[in-house]
């Protein structure tokens, strides 16, 4: 980890709305403990307290570790079944009929949310 991780963790921190205490006490550590996370002080976090602050910051361990978001973009229905759609066309190991299947499938689900 390093300064930009740390500014990740504090973002996020703050996005949700959180103190360092609410932080700190959370995990059972101290207040400048998490203080110097954010600022890249401390930069190797033990893999416990390190699963357990993605938790509370609702982001994958990894985001921390790299210090960005992979991906907190959102998409629609429509977007998710026509990402699928394009992703089983370039799928080779999939027969066409499972590919039809996996995606109407997806389909019935999906329009199943919007009743």
């Amino acid at each position: 980890m390093n300064a930009t991780n740390g500014g990740l963790i504090r973002r996020k921190r703050k996005k949700l709305g959180l103190t360092l205490e609410e932080v700190a006490n959370e995990l059972n550590v101290s207040k400048s403990t998490v203080s110097k996370w954010e600022r890249g002080f401390i930069v190797n976090l033990k893999r416990d307290k390190l699963i357990a602050l993605s938790r509370l910051l609702n982001i994958s361990p990894l985001e921390i570790i790299e210090g960005q978001i992979v991906n907190d973009k959102k998409i629609n229905l429509d977007e998710f079944i026509n990402q699928l759609s394009y992703l089983l066309f370039i799928t080779a190991d999939l027969t066409e009929q499972e590919k039809n299947m996996i995606l109407e499938y997806v389909k019935l689900i999906c329009k199943t949310k919007g009743e």
